[in-house]
């Protein structure tokens, strides 16, 4: 998609930085023009039509006279609020990516799909592979396995998206983020089916450092809740058409219903992570049982599952379940260190590459 953004801010230097760095993004995603002039930066808007005007809380700029089909909004010293007046606000002092982010979230907010120009599929599969990485019992450490993943396929060259949507998880934990977008942002825009979807998607982008790109989770454990089995398929199917990742990574609660049941269908592989243990083997022969009378009962076709023996230690634990299932590889114990920490270092496991 391609944007127009027209600056108007007081301090030239830091003007010209942010349009350089905004104008030298991978994807040329936006068309900038900045101005310390209101005059001249008021004669563009006129000649460009549709645009986002980000003005600085410096000036007094009177919003009746913006043009028709531009969007204003203010850019800030004051960190951490997002309105100032009834105009969306931007810190200033932060990375041109998470400011481009916000300008995006604004924008999809603002105008709806047929006034803006939509990219180019950048020559991924519109149908990703769906990788969903699912607990046998609590402190199985499923979360830091589907990280790890990522992780992994990041370092191969793969474009991976990692999706938390567990009721009271978080991405934070492997992957910090200052964007103010988060999963259930992208839900209240798909239930009421307002602004530029597609671009509200790519406004919630974020990406670390290792090449992973993932969507902040949900603020609270009620956002999470909340979600539904037709949230969860409208949100994949529009994450795949973007044509952007070669595979999703998604991390869930094992409910085998609602939202849960839906990820488990959708995917092409599904990672059950256990730890070995007497009272885990037991958990997971009851979820494989179920498993099966869904399958028989509803239908339910499930897609190639295998175990993933995460935190083992022969002392404790076996490989011995009474499942036929086939087990993908095994993760020592790690003590002592943060779970992005250890998500790093399980990423460097090999078996990883035998679910792509």
């Amino acid at each position: 998609m391609k944007i127009r953004v027209v600056f108007l801010d007081y301090d030239q230097t830091y003007l010209n930085r942010l349009s350089s760095a905004l104008s030298e993004r991978e994807d040329c995603s936006a068309e900038i023009y900045s101005f310390s002039n209101p005059e001249r930066a008021f004669e563009t808007l006129r000649e460009i039509g549709n645009c986002i005007f980000v003005v600085s809380d410096r000036f007094e700029v009177d919003a009746d006279a913006v043009p028709k089909g531009v969007c204003l909004a203010l850019i800030t010293e004051k960190r951490a609020i997002r309105e100032i007046g009834d105009l969306p606000a931007i810190y200033r002092y932060q990375k041109a990516d998470a400011i481009f982010q916000e300008i995006l979230a604004v924008y999809s907010g603002t105008f709806s799909s047929d006034v803006v120009e939509m990219e180019a599929h950048t020559g991924k599969v519109a149908n990703a592979g769906v990788y969903t990485f699912l607990p046998c019992g609590g402190g199985s450490g499923a979360s830091t396995a589907a990280a790890a993943f990522a992780l992994r396929m990041a370092s191969i060259g793969m474009v991976p998206l990692y999706l938390n949507l567990e009721r009271f998880g978080t991405s934070e934990m492997y992957f910090p983020s200052e964007s103010k977008t988060h999963i259930g942002d992208l839900l209240y825009a798909i239930r009421s089916k307002r602004g530029n979807l597609p671009l509200r998607l790519k406004s919630a982008l974020s990406r670390s450092e290792e090449g992973v790109y993932f969507i902040e989770s949900c603020r609270a454990a009620t956002e999470a809740m909340e979600i539904t089995a037709e949230d969860v398929n409208t949100l994949l199917e529009k994450l795949r058409d973007m044509g952007k990742f070669d595979c999703i990574v998604i991390d869930t609660d094992f409910l085998l219903e609602g939202p849960s049941l839906e990820i488990m269908r959708q995917a092409t592989s599904i990672v059950l992570v256990t730890n070995g243990e007497p009272s885990s083997h037991m958990k997971l022969e009851r979820i494989y049982g179920a498993m099966e009378i869904i399958s028989t009962r509803d239908e339910v076709e499930f897609p190639s599952t295998l175990l993933l023996y995460n935190g083992f230690s022969s002392k404790t634990g076996s490989t011995e379940a009474n499942v036929d299932i086939a087990v993908l590889g095994g993760i020592p114990r790690y003590e002592g260190a943060s779970p992005k920490r250890i998500a790093r270092r399980i990423s460097q496991m090999t078996f990883f590459d035998t679910l792509i």
